[in-house]
């Protein structure tokens, strides 16, 4: 398929990009939940999923920081990784429940978005169907 400038426009899989993007919320979901059940855990060390950009290997998109200003692009591992924390209590414990909360709450509201987004798509197909 190309495009009006003559470039070629690469086919992107929206929906198993979704799927990928909600399994890892999901995933990263667990973890948080489990650093919050053990955060009076003795020696316990939060958890947390490697950013997702890893998982957008093999999609035709690419992350790109078109901006000096934006975000740069992180290179994450796949898996999970240690929480940074501000500091540790007396018995060694590193779970801050407010930042694992946060990241709780974060999440939930990227779940919605990536929902609302498959939602969208789903409606511009039946519309395109003619079944809207």
């Amino acid at each position: 398929m190309e495009g009006a400038a003559g470039m070629e426009v690469a086919s992107t899989d929206l929906f198993g990009l979704a799927q990928q993007k909600l399994g890892w919320l999901e995933n990263r979901q667990k973890l948080l939940a489990q650093n919050i059940a053990n955060a009076d855990t003795p020696g316990y060390r939060p958890q947390d999923e490697r950013p997702f950009e890893s998982a957008l290997s093999g999609f035709a998109m690419t992350p790109v920081q078109t901006n000096a200003m934006h975000i740069p692009v992180g290179q994450g591992d796949a898996g999970a990784m240690a929480s940074s924390s501000e500091g540790v209590s007396p018995d060694g414990n590193q779970v801050s429940t407010e930042a694992e909360m946060t990241k709780v709450a974060a999440t939930d509201n990227q779940q919605r978005f990536v929902t609302n987004l498959y939602s969208k798509y789903m409606a511009m197909f039946s519309i395109a169907l003619d079944k809207g």
